[in-house]
């Protein structure tokens, strides 16, 4: 019996309780690592949100503003650009003021199709800051339905086509006048804008039937 009790003391030699658990300088330090951690990934978290949202952003301006162009560039194709007073004076109700809008940034084109009808391109404001959607005004063609006639009329895309984007500014410009780009080429510059991703410009160069300015005259 006295043999076992001390092999069993023997067996504990070396064994030392410790029941101190953690110092304060040892709270300390965890706690100042996991929020080193956490800040570190409070920050990835953010910039992975922002990148995605920036992302998305661009994605759907890009959609919205290729939408628009394709539009107009089918319009403009097939039509002839009107530039010059000469031309505007031609006009039947056409606001003259307005004049000027070749390479100055207004919000509209005037061109003549193939039978010779006006064809208006522009950007009707809706809201106090100007901003707008696009819209493409129609002369009307004398006669009646059988006969190809109707009246005149605007064409607009749905609201919903825009995703939230509004237009800010669309701007045409004279491209041979800007570089090498040879006879009627259009240049059109178009920024939208949307109060949760911000502004997206645009630019495109598309090429009409012909370009009436003086000089071509």
């Amino acid at each position: 019996m006295s043999v076992t009790k001390e092999h069993e003391h023997k067996q504990n030699i070396g064994i030392k309780s410790d029941n101190r658990g953690f110092t304060l300088t040892e709270m300390l330090v965890t706690f100042a690592l996991l929020g080193i951690f956490l800040v570190a990934v409070t920050r990835m978290i953010s910039y992975t949100v922002t990148l995605y949202h920036e992302t998305q952003g661009a994605a759907l301006g890009m959609q919205v503003n290729d939408m628009i162009a394709t539009k107009i560039q089918g319009v403009v194709e097939n039509s002839t650009a009107i530039l010059d007073d000469w031309h505007y004076s031609q006009l039947p109700d056409i606001d003259t003021s307005r004049r000027g809008f070749w390479g100055s940034g207004d919000d509209f084109i005037l061109l003549q199709d193939a039978n010779g009808l006006i064809v208006e391109i522009r950007k009707e404001p809706v809201d106090a800051e100007g901003n707008g959607y696009i819209v493409i005004k129609y002369d009307p063609v004398e006669g009646d339905e059988e006969s190809g006639g109707y009246d005149a009329y605007d064409w607009k895309f749905d609201e919903k086509a825009y995703m939230g984007y509004m237009v800010k500014s669309i701007r045409f410009a004279e491209a041979e006048k800007m570089g090498d780009y040879g006879p009627n080429v259009i240049y059109m510059q178009l920024t939208i804008v949307s109060g949760k991703y911000g502004e997206y410009t645009s630019e495109y160069y598309m090429r009409a039937s012909k370009v009436r300015d003086r000089h071509f005259e």
